[in-house]
């Protein structure tokens, strides 16, 4: 999925039917990891979660149970979440 400034779209949904989700859980994927391009944002704006070009969002689906599509929202700030997860599961 990519968001295009020529699109003029700030806001995409990925719903919880999209093929996606199955393919990266029968290759064992763990986190989903969304990196954005924005203009103004420095390259070094520091590791994982501290650089707001990015967004890492766990595959585990315990954790998304009642969640029907994920909102991932792209602004001049950084991106960000509009679905949260549920707290991380007991062991």
């Amino acid at each position: 999925m990519t968001f295009d400034y020529q699109e003029n779209v700030a806001t995409k949904v990925m719903r919880k039917t999209d093929p996606l989700w199955t393919q990266w859980k029968n290759k064992g994927a763990m986190d989903l990891v969304a990196i954005a391009r924005i203009p103004g944002i420095s390259q070094t704006g520091g590791v994982g979660q501290q650089d707001t070009r990015r967004l890492i969002l766990p595959l585990d689906k315990r954790r998304w149970a009642d969640l029907g599509e994920l909102r991932i929202q792209v602004s001049r700030s950084g991106i960000t979440s509009l679905s949260q997860p549920g707290p991380e599961p007991r062991r």
